[in-house]
């Protein structure tokens, strides 16, 4: 697929469109096919008063972390070191008499956790900040019970914790906290060399910002146990490596290449459970396709452009989004410094666009 000048123009305008609605001070976005950026802009600030994001700008991504976190698992599980079937209280002992209003249900399994079907309520308001907490704080919050909303293995409901406790997993059978795992198993064997769980390491950062009368900086946290929800911090070059090396995953000419198999990466992007479709009443707009939970990815399977996996990420002081198209390996990725930004308000967009094409 060629993709032109008037092509790329229209993705700016769609970018354009959303940052005047002021969600955030800055922006940077690119295009991708596999790996390369073939197309980048910014807009605004990345530090208010100084300087403009560029392609080597770091900001904090939020749950797109969570694809790590998925792929960190299933790195184990090829391993042999887990069992995605496995009930979880076999690793974390803490939780053998885990209660719910639900006694006659299944066990929640790790596959599970990492399909958001464990019957947990969304819960990001009370986890974002929780980053930096410790694991024997995480076990004393574990220590007073969880809620449950549904019965596990029932339904898809979005949950923080369950990821977090995907990273008390990867604690207990290596002994390795979830920053190291991911950071000695992905980052540095992919070379994401500009990635990092600490702001204290990461280089050129963006200030994230929050709007009340005027823009307010956030207060930086982490690492902690539960940075496997949202702690990375990287920037727009080592996150199209990233999201390549997943779409790399569906061409058959290229070579297999660590730390993930191809078929692992395949399997983080296939739909694991189903997310129901809102729609209001009476709608007359057609169904476009199902979309689902991966591991650590969303999927959408379109009826016009096939499968698209991704992952928005909204946080304290930052949002962000990638999305890809697995058969062409087209990408579009987006990095913002404000408060729950949305960027995947023009991802989303631009990426049909460019696939209608």
């Amino acid at each position: 697929m060629h993709l032109n000048e008037a092509d790329l123009a229209e993705v700016d305008r769609l970018f354009d469109e959303y940052f005047s609605m002021g969600k955030a001070p800055g922006l940077i976005y690119g295009v991708t096919v596999g790996k390369k950026i073939i197309h980048a802009r910014a807009l605004g600030v990345s530090v208010i008063g100084k300087n403009a994001p560029n392609l080597k700008t770091s900001f904090r991504v939020a749950s797109l972390t969570k694809s790590f976190t998925g792929a960190a698992i299933l790195l184990l599980r090829d391993r042999g070191q887990i069992s995605l079937e496995t009930p979880i209280a076999s690793y974390l002992p803490e939780l053998r008499d885990l209660q719910n209003q639900f006694p006659d249900s299944k066990k929640i399994t790790v596959r599970m956790l990492l399909s958001m079907n464990a019957g947990f309520p969304t819960d990001n308001e009370w986890a974002d900040p929780l980053e930096a907490i410790s694991e024997e704080e995480f076990g004393e919050i574990l220590k007073r019970g969880i809620h449950f909303n549904s019965p596990p293995g029932t339904r898809y409901e979005y949950s923080n914790l369950g990821y977090a406790l995907l990273a008390r997993i990867i604690y207990r059978i290596t002994s390795r906290n979830f920053v190291q795992f991911a950071t000695e198993e992905l980052l540095i064997p992919l070379e994401l060399d500009n990635s990092t769980f600490d702001y204290r390491l990461a280089s050129n950062l963006a200030i994230g910002y929050v709007k009340r009368e005027e823009w307010e900086a956030e207060i930086f946290t982490g690492p902690g146990a539960f940075s496997s929800i949202g702690g990375l911090i990287t920037n727009l070059e080592d996150l199209a490596i990233w999201s390549g090396y997943l779409s790399e995953a569906f061409d058959p000419n290229l070579p297999d290449c660590g730390p993930l198999s191809k078929a692992t990466r395949r399997e983080m992007q296939e739909i694991q459970q189903i997310i129901p479709e809102i729609r209001e009443p009476n709608s007359e707009l057609p169904y476009t396709g199902v979309s689902g939970y991966g591991i650590g990815l969303r999927v959408e399977e379109d009826y016009n452009f096939g499968k698209i996996a991704g992952h928005s990420g909204g946080y304290p002081g930052y949002g962000s989004h990638m999305r890809w198209h697995t058969a062409s390996q087209i990408g579009v990725l987006a990095l913002a410094n404000g408060r729950y930004a949305s960027p995947a308000d023009a991802c989303v967009p631009a990426l049909k666009y460019l696939l209608s094409k």
